[in-house]
């Protein structure tokens, strides 16, 4: 038997509430709707799997859940492929500020995607 992913979503309920940091909202350089889209899904999905196992650090979730949250009713994921290879190829920059020191640093926003059709 296959391990399904339990839903995320109460039933009849249409749309969702991401919270995020004012830090994130700001960002600039996430050029297209889809990719601001497939970003707010990916941190709702990794903020909800931390809530089930703190230790956790990769992240998997069954591609129409992800496709649910962005809005894509296609079945063709060539949008939500472009969005998640721009998302893994841009720099996410920033800039914490703290009382008593500054932290400044770039990451990748995702490091690996994998979609696997069955």
């Amino acid at each position: 038997m296959k391990n399904k992913q339990i839903s995320l979503f109460p039933d009849g309920q249409n749309s969702y509430e991401i919270k995020k940091h004012s830090a994130i909202v700001q960002m600039g350089n996430v050029s297209t709707m889809q990719e601001r889209k497939t970003m707010n899904a990916l941190l709702w999905i990794a903020k909800d799997n931390l809530k089930r196992n703190p230790d956790e650090r990769v992240f998997k979730c069954d591609l129409g859940i992800l496709k649910h949250l962005t809005g894509l009713k296609k079945n063709d994921n060539t949008e939500l492929k472009d969005a998640l290879r721009n998302l893994s190829s841009r720099a996410i920059e920033y800039n914490i500020m703290h009382k008593d020191n500054n932290e400044w640093g770039i990451f990748r926003f995702i490091s690996e995607v994998k979609i696997k059709e069955e």
